[in-house]
């Protein structure tokens, strides 16, 4: 599994991401989990959030052929120049088209990412619009919201792995009007990060790994920061994992 937190502001757009892979099983007949059998977790490491254009991220977490499959046809459609308005579009045609492939003569990996995206995923573009404005889209659902008044509510994402239980810290990332400045955002997110990586921490990793976009002038510049969630659960009154596993204290 993974974890995804973004939020779209006036003047910047920060996605933060882990970076665990894991092994799931999943029945073949219907794509569900198995949740009889443990999650397996290994030593590699993904990369769920890309630049895709100058001025939009793209995140996809999931089932790795389908991460693969939904990046790679994008990534072929979309210029350097294309804007969230744009790539939201070329991403909806991407997905519309996929969804409405033959399986036949498909390899078995490609077939099973089709069947999930039909089935339902999770992958969302954050970025700017040409007339500046940041946002978000939900590639799986529809869903697009802009940060026009900043004044009002902006547009955040929290996708993990537990949606029911991970949809609470939606609250954390509501900052009043005169806390909204860039490091308490990515404070909250840090929050956010070190709670649902402990509460899921076979699925999730510590590292929280951000990646922001920014106005500058006339330009959008990027830039990347990791921090390791862990250096803080003393801070958040959170347990070592090491002492949550040994004493089977959840």
């Amino acid at each position: 599994m993974s974890l995804v937190i973004g939020i779209a502001f006036k003047d910047f757009v920060i996605v933060s991401n882990d970076s665990k892979v894991t092994i799931q099983h999943y029945y073949a007949d219907t794509l569900e989990k198995d949740k009889s059998k443990p999650i397996i977790e290994t030593n590699l490491k993904s990369e769920k959030v890309t630049r895709i254009t100058d001025k939009v991220f793209l995140a996809v977490t999931g089932f790795q052929n389908v991460t693969e499959l939904i990046k790679q046809e994008l990534v072929q459609r979309v210029n350097k120049d294309n804007d969230l308005q744009e790539c939201s579009k070329i991403a909806e045609q991407v997905i519309t088209e996929i969804k409405g492939r033959e399986l036949e003569g498909l390899d078995i990996p490609e077939q099973d990412a089709i069947r999930m995206i039909r089935e339902g995923f999770s992958a969302y573009l954050f970025g700017f619009t040409h007339s500046g404005n940041a946002g978000l889209k939900d590639i799986c659902y529809g869903g697009y919201a802009e940060s026009r008044d900043i004044t009002k509510a902006y547009p955040t994402v929290i996708n993990g792995p537990d949606p029911e239980y991970d949809f609470k810290f939606r609250e954390v990332l509501s900052l009043r009007k005169d806390e909204r400045f860039f490091q308490n955002f990515i404070n909250r997110i840090l929050v956010v990060h070190a709670y649902l990586s402990h509460k899921h921490h076979t699925s999730v990793s510590t590292d929280c790994n951000f990646h922001i976009l920014y106005k500058d002038g006339d330009l959008i510049k990027y830039s990347k920061q990791t921090i390791d969630s862990a250096n803080y659960y003393e801070q958040f009154g959170l347990k070592t994992l090491q002492k949550e596993v040994e004493s089977d204290d959840f």
